[in-house]
């Protein structure tokens, strides 16, 4: 069995080292997103809820500011 090893294998071990430290880093800070997009099923316990709403809420604003100066 030959175990030498050489500059470029370290090199290329210590890059996947720290890929794979900072991907789960940041799954352990925002963790994982099990939305579906079937916001019906949700509850209001989705996280997106707030800017699905907001986002509602600004559609219909449009609409009315549409509807008063006649555009369509």
């Amino acid at each position: 069995m030959n175990l030498s090893i050489n500059l470029p294998t370290v090199i290329v071990s210590l890059i996947l080292a720290v890929i794979i430290y900072l991907d789960v880093r940041y799954l352990m800070k925002t963790g994982l997103d099990s939305c579906s997009g079937d916001c019906s099923g949700c509850g209001g316990s989705c996280k997106w809820t707030n800017d699905i709403e907001k986002a509602r809420k600004k559609i219909a604003r449009e609409k009315k500011i549409r509807a008063f100066l006649h555009l369509k």
